[in-house]
């Protein structure tokens, strides 16, 4: 049976447990067979990732300027890069994470690449992201749904 849970049936882990974090996450698989983790750092209000490789937990701040990271969702590409969908609270729009392993721009992280989609209204609020069998990055939230290709 599994441990750390109340049930024997589950297997349980604490990834992180500084300040208040955990909120609004968002798992997705990545292509090696291991788990990603985004959620919202609301002590910090940041945006932050877990990643699992097999045996531990490595955490990264992917954004950290503002306000952001509430309602997060992920989805791998099809070259295997995660792709993060998130609420900008002080710009009420929606912004979109893509790891890039180096030399990214507008994050916290240069592992990442952070770039408002939209930013007219109020948007971004519980946004979902995926791609399509072409590849084709989609996402929706509570106002708009659109294509990036």
């Amino acid at each position: 049976g599994g441990s750390g849970c109340a049930s024997t049936a589950w297997q349980c882990t604490i990834v992180e447990s500084t300040n208040d974090v955990g909120n609004y996450t968002s798992i997705a698989i990545a292509p090696t067979g291991y788990p990603w983790v985004t959620y919202y750092d609301e002590t910090n209000d940041d945006l932050k990732v877990a990643q699992f490789n097999g045996s531990t937990w490595s955490l990264t701040t992917i954004e950290s300027t503002n306000l952001v990271g509430k309602y997060s969702s992920m989805a791998f590409d099809s070259y295997g890069n995660p792709w993060v969908s998130y609420y900008d609270e002080t710009n009420t729009g929606l912004r979109v994470a893509k790891y890039v392993s180096s030399g990214g721009s507008g994050c916290a992280s240069t592992a990442w690449t952070c770039t408002a989609l939209d930013t007219t209204n109020t948007v971004g609020l519980y946004s979902s992201i995926g791609f399509d069998s072409a590849g084709i990055f989609w996402f929706n939230d509570t106002e708009a749904a659109a294509i990036y290709a």
